[in-house]
C-alpha cells in the first residue's frame, strides 16, 4: 500500500516559522524511554542538544533511561516558564520536542512561545487530560466511550450503569493503575487505591477516569505529523491480559500489514483524531479498539511510542517515526518527500513482553541464551543479574523485560513467542530465590 499523508481538517494550524534558524540546535524536554532515541539520531545528524529536565520529582525509571554524553546543555525546569523562555531563546533551537510523556506540556508551551513548529497549544488540556481528550473528540463528531471524572466514590457508584466498567488515572501511562472491574467491591478497591495517590509519572491523582469498558480488538497506532497532515508509520495488535483484580498486562505486540482492512479503517479515524486534538508537528502515539460498531479512541499521546516500538519500526519499515519526527521538525520538505517514496514494510516486528508469576531475588544469571537463538531474534531487555528482585508482573511498569522479534514471516514471529511464553517460567524460577511471602507462584 503506498503511504500517502493524510491533510488536517483544521483550518487554525499552528504556528511554522517561515524559515529555519541558522543555527543547529535541538532541545528536547525529558529525553527519556523512547527520547533517548531522538537524541541519539539528532547527534548523528550533527545537532548540538540541549536537554531540560521538567521537574525535579520525576520517577527514577525514567532518569535511568537518560542517555549519557549526548547533550552540550542539561537543565533542570527550576525558574520562571519566562525565565526558561530566555535562557533558552539565546540559544536559538531549531526545534523543541517532548522525548516523553512527561515532557509533552513543557514543549509545547516552549515551542509555541519561541515560534517554532508544535501542537494548537488551545487544546494542550486535550493532548494530556483523557477527560478532556474524549470530550474534544466527541464534540467533533468522533466516537468516545461514554465517562466520568470525579474525586467523589458516591458519583463514581451512580455514573455505573452496567458492567464491566475500566477506571484509570487522568494522566499516566503503560496501563498504570488501570483497572477493569465487573462489580461495585472491585470498583471501591479500585477508587480508593487511585486517588490521592502518586501514579507512575509522578502525578498526584487528584481524580478517577471512569469509562464504559469496549470489547472488541485492541490496537497500537502511531504517526508523525507535518504541518497539519500525518503519516501512519506502523500499527500492531496489542495483546493484553486481564487479571483477577481486573489489571491489565502485556502480552504482545504484532505489527500488521497496512493492506490490511482493520489497518485502513483506523487509519481514517485515528487522522481524525489528531485533527480534533490540535495534533499537527511531531510524533504521536494512539491506543484504539474496533467492536461492532467501529474504531474508537482508549487514549493517544503527542509523542513517540514507548517499549523500542520506535527502533524496531526504523529496522521494519522503509522510513522510520524517528527519521520522519527529525525530517518534520528540521526539513519538512524532505518529509513530504520520504512519504511519498516511501515503499512501507518490508519485515515484521513483534515484542512479547515477560510475565513474570515469581517474586523474589535473582540469585544467578538469568539463562537467556536459548531467547538469542530463536529465528526471528532481533535484542532483549531485560536485567538478568544476580541481586535483581523481580515481582509478579501487575503492569507494563511491573514486566521484567521484554524480547523484540523481527522476521518477513508472521508464522516465524508466531512460533517464537509461543515457544519464549512456554519457557519463561522455568527460565524465572530457577534464577529467582523466592521471597519470604512464597514464592513461585
Amino acid at each position: 500500500m503506498a503511504h500517502k499523508l493524510i491533510p488536517c481538517a483544521l483550518r487554525n494550524q499552528a504556528p511554522y516559522p517561515p524559515k529555519f534558524a541558522m543555527s543547529k540546535v535541538v532541545c528536547i524536554i525529558d529525553a527519556y524511554s523512547s527520547g533517548a532515541f531522538l537524541a541519539q539520531h539528532f547527534s548523528e545528524r550533527g545537532y548540538e542538544l540541549i536537554h531540560i529536565q521538567s521537574s525535579k520529582y520525576l520517577p527514577s525509571f525514567l532518569l535511568e533511561s537518560f542517555p549519557i554524553g549526548i547533550f552540550c546543555k542539561t537543565w533542570l525546569n527550576d525558574c520562571l516558564f519566562e525565565e526558561l523562555v530566555s535562557q533558552l531563546r539565546s540559544q536559538q533551537p531549531q526545534a523543541v520536542i517532548a522525548g516523553a510523556e512527561t515532557g509533552v506540556i513543557l514543549a509545547e508551551l516552549l515551542a509555541n512561545r519561541l515560534g517554532l513548529a508544535t501542537n494548537l497549544p488551545e487544546l494542550g488540556a486535550a493532548r494530556r487530560d483523557k477527560f478532556e481528550m474524549i470530550a474534544a473528540i466527541r464534540r467533533v463528531g468522533l466516537r468516545g466511550t461514554r465517562h466520568l471524572r470525579t474525586d467523589s466514590l458516591k458519583e463514581a457508584i451512580e455514573w455505573i450503569k452496567e458492567f464491566p466498567v475500566v477506571l484509570k488515572p487522568l494522566n499516566s501511562a503503560g496501563s498504570d493503575g488501570v483497572k477493569i472491574c465487573y462489580d461495585l467491591d472491585l470498583v471501591a478497591r479500585s477508587f480508593q487505591s487511585l486517588l490521592g495517590r502518586a501514579n507512575q509519572l509522578g502525578y498526584y491523582n487528584s481524580q478517577v477516569l471512569l469509562e464504559e469498558y469496549l470489547g472488541g480488538i485492541e490496537y497500537m497506532m502511531n504517526a508523525v505529523s507535518c504541518r497539519g497532515e500525518h503519516f501512519i508509520t506502523e500499527c500492531a495488535l496489542s495483546n493484553r491480559i486481564v487479571l483477577d483484580d481486573g489489571a491489565i498486562i502485556y502480552d504482545s505486540l504484532d505489527m500488521i500489514d497496512s493492506e490490511r482492512s482493520d489497518y485502513r479503517e483506523l487509519q481514517s479515524y485515528f487522522c481524525k483524531v489528531l485533527d480534533a486534538l490540535g495534533i499537527q508537528n511531531g510524533p504521536s502515539h494512539g491506543e484504539l479498539k474496533i467492536d461492532n460498531r467501529g474504531p474508537v479512541l482508549i487514549e493517544v499521546g503527542a509523542r513517540l511510542p514507548g517499549a523500542s516500538v520506535p527502533l524496531l519500526s526504523e529496522q521494519c519499515m522503509d522510513y522510520g517515526p524517528i527519521t520522519a519526527t527529525a525530517d518534520a521538525f528540521l526539513n519538512p520538505s524532505q518529509f513530504v518527500q520520504r512519504v511519498r517514496r516511501s515503499k512501507g514494510r518490508h519485515h515484521f516486528f513483534k515484542i512479547v513482553f515477560f510475565i513474570s508469576k515469581v517474586s523474589g531475588t535473582v540469585r544467578r544469571t538469568i539463562d537467556t541464551s536459548w531467547i538469542k537463538n530463536l529465528k526471528s531474534y532481533y535484542d532483549i531487555v531485560l536485567d538478568e543479574r544476580p541481586g535483581v528482585q523481580i515481582k509478579p508482573t501487575c503492569d507494563l511498569f511491573t514486566t521484567p523485560g521484554y524480547v523484540k522479534l523481527i522476521h518477513e514471516n508472521e508464522e516465524v514471529l508466531l512460533r517464537d513467542h509461543e515457544l519464549i511464553r512456554m519457557a519463561e517460567y522455568e527460565m524465572f524460577s530457577k534464577a529467582i530465590e523466592a521471597d519470604n511471602h512464597g514464592a513461585l507462584l
